[in-house]
């Protein structure tokens, strides 16, 4: 697989499972995941995850990127506890699609400069 699209899915899988580590959190105890911790538990499930998939995968993943898009994800979802009864799986599918939404984008956009760094470390100069 090319360096560069397995940064990217990598990082985009470790945002997802911290999202939906959440979301499974706050479907069983609502009182669990409100506020910071739910946020906290967004971000654990995706550290944890992109660690577990670094080793798995060789430095293909950008755990910092994929830290700060759950965080947001994971904001985004809780958020959706406003508009739809929270603790619920009504609640866990809006804050999903909700989160999702947000969440994949800023991965995505937080993981380019890593994949510019390996374009250029692969990258052969012609003297």
């Amino acid at each position: 697989m090319n360096t560069r699209l397995q940064v990217i899915l990598l990082t985009v899988i470790s945002t997802a499972l911290g999202l939906f580590t959440m979301l499974a959190a706050g479907t069983l105890s609502w009182s669990l995941v409100k506020g910071v911790p739910g946020i906290a538990i967004g971000v654990f499930g995706s550290t944890a995850s992109a660690i577990l998939l670094q080793k798995q995968f060789g430095n293909g993943v950008s755990i910092t990127a994929a830290g700060i898009a759950a965080m947001i994800a994971s904001y985004a979802a809780l958020a959706c506890a406003e508009v739809v009864p929270a603790g619920t799986v009504d609640w866990a599918i809006t804050g999903a699609l909700y989160g999702a939404s947000i969440g994949v984008p800023l991965a995505i956009l937080l993981t380019l400069p890593k994949v510019f760094f390996i374009g250029l470390k692969d990258s052969n100069p012609q003297d």
